[in-house]
């Protein structure tokens, strides 16, 4: 989730490429929803009442 948020954030810094300055904000959005949704999974796993869930079951 980290390297997602630093891939949204620093775009501008870490990539001189223009093609992948337009992309990297799409690849560190989704590397967030993508592991929030699985850590959301295993909270759901651990505690069967958890009434939430995100992307997977």
């Amino acid at each position: 989730m980290s390297m997602g948020m630093i891939l949204l954030n620093e775009q501008f810094y870490l990539f001189q490429d223009l093609g992948i300055q337009k992309v990297s904000p799409i690849v560190g959005l989704s590397l967030v929803v993508l592991v929030f949704g699985y850590l959301l999974s295993v909270f759901r796993m651990k505690y069967g009442g958890y009434p939430y869930s995100f992307l997977f079951r």
